[in-house]
């Protein structure tokens, strides 16, 4: 027997669930696939006046919508951050991948005082490993945080103006 509970908005199956809350009611096997195919579907499964489970499209409340244009706003940045960022550390400037990795990488040759083939792209679109000393490497990381900071400041105003 299959079984809806309002309080909990859950589908029960007494086959399996040997327990469940107080104001279940029953629903066919074939309601309960509907409702969950269209719950696939993007539709939201609410109870009706009477307990029994139907599905309605959600509509975002103001809450979600920030939350979500909060996410959006986060996740552009996370791709900034994964993207290319100019530093002046060779000359003429070339661009370096700033991904976790890279800064991983980067981190670990400063602090060890090496020097290090860094993956870097020329102004002419070359893409190579160039040996850098590590003053030069030093100077990819101070640029790749200055990127960060700038994308943190555009991120924060971002945020504000949609939680206003």
């Amino acid at each position: 027997m299959i079984l809806y509970s309002k309080t909990t908005n859950g589908f029960y199956d007494t086959d399996i669930n040997k327990v469940v809350p107080s104001d279940v009611v029953e629903v066919s096997k074939e309601w309960r696939e509907q409702c969950l195919n269209e719950q696939a579907l993007g539709k939201e499964i609410k109870p009706d006046k009477d307990g029994l489970p139907k599905t309605e499209v959600h509509v975002n409340t103001t809450e979600e919508n920030k939350r979500e244009a909060i996410q959006k706003v986060e996740d552009k940045f996370k791709s900034e951050l994964l993207g290319l960022i100019e530093s002046t550390a060779l000359q003429p400037a070339h661009s370096y991948y700033c991904d976790e990795d890279s800064r991983n990488w980067l981190s670990f040759c400063i602090a060890s005082g090496l020097s290090a083939r860094l993956l870097c792209i020329n102004k002419g679109g070359v893409t190579q490993r160039v040996l850098h000393t590590n003053e030069q490497l030093k100077q990819v990381a101070i640029d790749i945080l200055a990127k960060i900071e700038a994308e943190y400041d555009i991120m924060d105003s971002a945020k504000q103006s949609i939680e206003k």
